[in-house]
């Protein structure tokens, strides 16, 4: 396979999973209906795991599509990562460098990458290291059947932080993935496209996403209200 037979690969499994997060949502709220809550927490864990499995598909697509912004030898450096986590972090790296140091391997820093891009990058790195890594880690523990109990990186003793994550798992926290997996692909898509693209969307979607964050709440009461409003009498 070419690099762009790769791409188009990478991007069915998109499709799929999207519209496998669809179908699992619809079960989800006929389930938060019907009170079924083995089958609620059963489509929780498994959309959680289907939204890193669209972050890390996601990247592969980008990687290989876009040929004329990315050559191979840096894609294989990227990929050859070993987590999702430092690949992301090297895909940032690298289309900063490219968009705004002509891709010079120069200091990403406030000298360098000016105020604007600077305060950009920054804001990525962080979330790349809080939302996305979360996201990550929840769907490791998941795949690897820790679906009650979350065990440290050496398995022999609980990881209690997670663990509680897990049994805490609710609607409110498949939203909170959608958003930023929807919202944080988008601005990866036009951060490898070019710097034109990258700088006209970047104030919108960032204030999107932080604005359905805030919401989420109010959001999630609506939902889980109108859900029951709607529950099929007996």
């Amino acid at each position: 396979m070419n690099r762009y037979d790769i791409a188009k690969a990478h991007a069915k499994n998109r499709t799929k999973i999207r519209k496998a997060i669809t179908q699992l949502n619809r079960s989800l709220n006929q389930a938060i209906k019907e009170n079924k809550k083995e089958l609620e927490n059963a489509n929780i864990r498994m959309m959680m795991i289907l939204y890193a499995a669209y972050l890390e598909s996601t990247l592969s697509y980008l990687l290989y599509f876009h040929g004329a912004q990315i050559k191979i030898v840096s894609v294989n450096y990227i990929i050859e990562k070993s987590t999702v986590h430092d690949r992301w972090h090297h895909f940032i790296d690298f289309c900063f460098r490219r968009n705004f140091l002509r891709g010079k391997r120069r200091a990403l820093n406030l000298v360098n990458l000016k105020h604007t891009n600077f305060n950009r990058y920054n804001y990525l790195k962080s979330m790349i290291d809080n939302e996305i890594r979360a996201i990550i880690e929840i769907r490791n523990k998941l795949a690897h059947g820790q679906w009650a109990v979350a065990f440290n990186s050496d398995g022999d003793d609980k990881n209690h932080e997670v663990t509680t994550k897990i049994w805490t798992l609710s609607k409110k926290d498949v939203m909170a993935a959608k958003n930023i997996v929807t919202k944080f692909t988008e601005i990866m898509d036009a951060l490898i496209s070019s710097k034109e693209h990258f700088s006209s969307i970047f104030d919108d979607a960032v204030g999107a996403l932080e604005e359905n964050k805030i919401a989420h709440e109010e959001q999630y009461t609506m939902m889980l209200n109108e859900i029951r409003r709607k529950k099929r009498p007996t």
